[in-house]
């Protein structure tokens, strides 16, 4: 049964745990395991060279029909989830526009021993990072840390799970902590856009062929 945490300080986040069945899991393993070998490093939008340390595949390039992906018609799931829209309606104003984004992005990352990103944000509206692996877990590291960058407020360290997803504005810094042992980790990064609709009274369940 999916489990919805929700934290209004230093930033309006939502943690959903539990979110996929066992056999989703797999199958979505299995289309990466497939894909790893189109994995690349991709430099950070106007960062230097050593800001980050991970690869990674846009499945949006991979796929003119994203239900022939696991991975992104699985993840389409959430767009039906009625009570994380309505949680994250009820956490912070900012999430007011989920329904309104018509455009996202997927990417996998794959991290092994040595890699990390430092802080950073994302070009998008809102962010949304999920994370599995095989079982027994094969690495050790990479949480995530949330920042306001005010001097007043303290970061938010958010030990991951598997098969557990996160919610918030692409606008706050995060990083990765480094991968200090093993191999493994799959992060499954969505990206959710506003952006100019040339019908201003739609909204995305009316515009589904922008949400690729």
């Amino acid at each position: 049964m999916r489990e919805y945490i929700t934290y209004e300080e230093p930033v309006p986040i939502l943690l959903v745990k539990n979110l996929f069945e066992e056999e989703q899991i797999n199958w979505m393993i299995k289309e990466f395991e497939v894909l790893s070998h189109l994995s690349r490093f991709s430099k950070g939008h106007n960062q230097p060279d050593d800001h980050k340390k991970n690869l990674s595949v846009n499945l949006d390039n991979q796929y003119s029909n994203r239900n022939a992906s696991r991975i992104l018609s699985t993840m389409d799931e959430i767009y039906k989830d009625g009570k994380l829209i309505d949680t994250l309606s009820e956490l912070s104003w900012f999430y007011g526009m989920w329904d309104w984004t018509n455009f996202d992005t997927t990417f996998v990352t794959y991290n092994k021993k040595g890699d990390y990103y430092k802080g950073h944000t994302d070009i998008a509206s809102i962010s949304l990072m999920y994370w599995i692996w095989n079982e027994p877990k094969p690495f050790e590291g990479g949480d995530i840390i949330l920042s306001t960058k005010q001097k007043d407020t303290e970061d938010l360290e958010i030990p991951i799970e598997r098969n557990m997803l996160m919610v918030m504005p692409s606008s706050v810094t995060h990083e990765v902590k480094p991968i200090t042992k093993g191999y493994g980790r799959l992060g499954v990064i969505r990206f959710m856009y506003l952006l100019p609709n040339p019908n201003p009274d739609s909204k995305v369940t009316d515009v589904s062929v922008s949400k690729k």
